[in-house]
């Protein structure tokens, strides 16, 4: 009984007005492509519980929405590779991520939090 209160306390479904207007806009992920999906907040926290640099491309729009949404992972050290890097310097004329990549000769279908990972590994 106490497993099932866990997991039903651990993973939270998102609510019908969950996606903001703004990240609607730009990553044309609505409202009914989330409802019904969750996270799992004892499997987020356990893979970052050995307090991983966090990287992302534009750290300073994505870890507002991480911290509301992951408190309790507040101490995590982060990185911003469109801040951090001179991607002029490199030779790059701009620093979006679809653009560093397709300038590589990769293409994904951006704005989807997994393929974006994956293109920043790249």
């Amino acid at each position: 009984m106490l497993d099932k209160m866990k997991t039903r306390r651990s993973i939270r479904k998102f609510k019908s007005d969950m996606v903001p207007k703004e990240i609607i806009e730009i990553t044309h992920i609505t409202d009914d492509m989330v409802q019904g999906h969750s996270f799992d907040d004892d499997m987020v926290a356990n893979f970052l519980a050995g307090r991983p640099l966090v990287v992302a491309h534009n750290a300073g729009f994505d870890r507002p929405f991480f911290d509301k949404r992951f408190g309790m992972l507040g101490t995590l050290s982060w990185a911003c590779s469109l801040k951090e890097i001179n991607w002029s310097k490199l030779g790059f004329n701009g620093q979006k991520l679809e653009y560093l990549n397709s300038t590589l000769g990769y293409f994904y279908d951006a704005h989807r939090a997994y393929t974006d990972a994956l293109a920043l590994l790249w």
